[in-house]
């Protein structure tokens, strides 16, 4: 058993000067942990400058916009008071560990705009950013995002976490959203991840902008996985969805014991609900169901154990619900 308590206190500052935009703040830290064995403690600051501007350009008859935001961002730990506090973190708490680091992102962030009717919608997004390491003046994984929204067709994200300091650049990180309308009622979605367990998204602090990849990658493990899905708005009264979640196959991944080989459905979704014409009162109804391969091969299908159904029932701003 183990307690974790963290406090902060902070002071900021903004300022334009000419085309940039200054945001200054300074942090001051402090960790308490409690176990069975020890109570240590510690206490520091956190620096975080930040430099941008925004520069932009009317084209093709002021139909379309657009804008690049480049931007400089400097943040550090420089100090705690406990000599010692790398030897406490917590194994199930790493990301608010408190740890001494010197770090800083130059990115650059391109948007493209569609102007009508006094309106501004934004169709096209791509932000690159390279975080480095000031102490040792080493580039730690390179950041892309794509974004993606075409008329009628839907919209669609891509982001990656890239490792430049490998010849290879391999990936450590991808996440991929789709979206498409289905006429007017609905849209079809679908969500795909793909992580590294040494990868920034699991290493990093909170108080951090970046993490350097483990050295030692021979007991690296995957979470690879997609989910799929659709949403149907009938009668104006009438919702229905459904969603799934898939695990995939993962890198150099051997055969596990009682297991079905991926990929496998884990759990189905489906969701049924209905609001009245006022809008004072609906009822809606959930089925969860864990998929019969994702569990062990020596575990057989249980409805009261695998598949849960719940529904609420909602009047005015006060809601019911039963499982």
């Amino acid at each position: 058993l183990a307690q974790v308590a963290t406090g902060n206190a902070s002071l900021r500052y903004a300022n334009a000067i000419g085309p940039l935009l200054l945001l200054a703040s300074v942090q001051g830290v402090g960790q308490y942990q409690q176990t069975q064995e020890t109570s240590p403690s510690t206490i520091g600051v956190l620096a975080d400058i930040k430099l941008g501007s925004l520069l932009g350009r009317n084209f093709s008859q002021n139909r379309f916009l657009h804008t690049i935001a480049p931007s400089l961002n400097l943040k550090s730990i420089p100090w705690l008071s406990n000599d010692d506090w790398d030897n406490h973190h917590l194994p199930y708490d790493e990301t608010t560990a408190l740890r001494v680091f010197h770090q800083g992102i130059v990115g650059v962030k391109q948007t493209l705009y569609t102007l009508s009717k006094g309106k501004q919608t934004e169709r096209l997004n791509l932000e690159v950013a390279q975080p480095f390491d000031l102490k040792s003046l080493r580039a730690l994984p390179t950041r892309i995002a794509l974004r993606l929204n075409v008329p009628y067709l839907g919209n669609a994200s891509l982001e990656s976490s890239i490792d430049t300091t490998q010849s290879k650049f391999p990936a450590r990180e991808i996440y991929g959203r789709v979206s498409t309308p289905i006429f007017n009622i609905g849209n079809l979605h679908a969500q795909y991840g793909k992580y590294a367990s040494t990868g920034d998204r699991y290493s990093r602090t909170i108080y951090e902008i970046s993490h350097a990849p483990s050295e030692n990658s021979q007991d690296e493990t995957w979470t690879h996985s997609l989910r799929a899905g659709f949403s149907l708005n009938l009668l104006n009264s009438l919702a229905l969805a459904y969603s799934g979640s898939v695990l995939l196959e993962r890198p150099n991944e051997e055969t596990i014991d009682n297991r079905n080989p991926r990929p496998y459905f884990t759990q189905h979704l489906l969701t049924l609900g209905y609001t009245s014409d006022c809008n004072c009162w609906g009822i809606q109804t959930r089925a969860q169901i864990i998929d019969p391969r994702s569990l062990p091969t020596n575990v057989e299908f249980d409805p009261a154990d695998h598949l849960s159904l719940f529904i609420t029932l909602t009047v005015a701003d006060y809601s019911l619900g039963s499982k």
